[in-house]
């Protein structure tokens, strides 16, 4: 648990500097409700598919929808495929921040969820953070953060890098499974590619060794 509580101190200073640093007319936008994005990664272990909505209902609600799906498919078997899928509706309770209630369903059963979600994004960064807790039960808890830093190089290209962490737990400091996503590439047209590497750790596991490399190819839409 001390490992993310210092990932959520972290996540804090980046947002208040990349704030700080945004231009005066990126700062006066309200652009929280960024497109829906679908990805392909082909590892060298695994495939990926990940799709991700973080949209209101309209622009002027304050009702929406959290939703993000990520599924592995094993090579070999397809018994060591997973799935992970956290799905929210939720209010906005202040200007970035919601609060919801929704369902957390993997491929070892489903929990419903209580979650607040905070949500920054400007011109060149977007960031969130999302910890949820099992209204069922106590026992379980999740954080979830994606930070994407996409800085323009010329007109028509940009740098895009994502780094996403996920960690389920039991009784706030007995982890029961972790991953860490890390992409890195261009955008061109709206559509990012490159490179990518994925870690995962299972109970009694905490180890950067067993990488997943390959490539990734991103897609927004309803942008």
């Amino acid at each position: 648990m001390k490992n993310y509580i210092l990932i959520l101190i972290l996540f804090a200073v980046c947002i208040l500097k990349s704030y700080a640093q945004e231009p005066p007319a990126v700062q006066n936008t309200k652009p929280i409700n960024p497109p829906i994005s679908v990805e392909l990664f082909g590892g060298n272990k695994y495939g990926t598919f990940q799709n991700f909505i973080s949209k209101k209902f309209s622009p002027t609600s304050r009702f929406g929808l959290y939703h993000i799906a990520t599924y592995n498919v094993d090579y070999k078997s397809s018994l060591y495929n997973t799935m992970v899928i956290q799905s929210i509706a939720n209010v906005e309770i202040f200007k970035g921040l919601t609060g919801g209630v929704g369902g957390y369903m993997s491929t070892v059963g489903f929990h419903p969820i209580a979650a607040l979600q905070y949500t920054y994004s400007g011109k060149t960064l977007f960031a969130t953070i999302l910890p949820t807790v099992n209204v069922a039960s106590s026992n379980y808890q999740s954080l979830l953060m994606i930070v994407q830093y996409r800085p323009i190089i010329t007109d028509k290209v940009k740098l895009y890098s994502r780094l996403q962490v996920y960690n389920s737990f039991e009784n706030y400091d007995t982890r029961t499974y972790t991953y860490e996503q890390v992409r890195l590439g261009a955008e061109l047209n709206k559509v990012q590619f490159g490179l990518g590497v994925t870690f995962e750790q299972y109970p009694g596991q905490f180890n950067l060794q067993n990488a997943n490399v390959g490539f990734f190819i991103r897609k927004e839409i309803f942008n």
